[in-house]
């Protein structure tokens, strides 16, 4: 295993993410459930901060099993690349 990655009790490995801008490609299976945990482990943030994105109708995209919250692996990962910030070097940002 890298030192950059997280193995949820599903043997799903997640990339950390550390930067804005990651260089690395985020490999998941496609369309896999990931809890709230999971999720929040793999984006680095708080099972709180992923509640209250949802509240506030901001965040990644989630689907809802009965009362179950679960991420989509695949929406995890768009969520990365449209959160991605590329420097132009002047003082603002793409």
């Amino acid at each position: 295993m890298h030192a950059n990655t997280v193995t949820t009790d599903s043997s799903l490995v997640l990339p950390l993410v550390h930067h804005a801008v990651s260089q690395q490609a985020i490999s998941l299976p496609p369309r896999k459930p990931l809890t709230e945990s999971q999720a929040a482990e793999g984006l680095a943030l708080s099972v709180k901060t992923l509640r209250d994105w949802r509240q506030r109708g901001v965040g990644p995209r989630f689907c809802k099993f009965g009362r179950a919250v679960r991420y989509m692996s695949d929406d995890l990962e768009a969520y990365i690349r449209a959160s991605e910030v590329i420097p132009t070097g002047r003082g603002t940002v793409q």
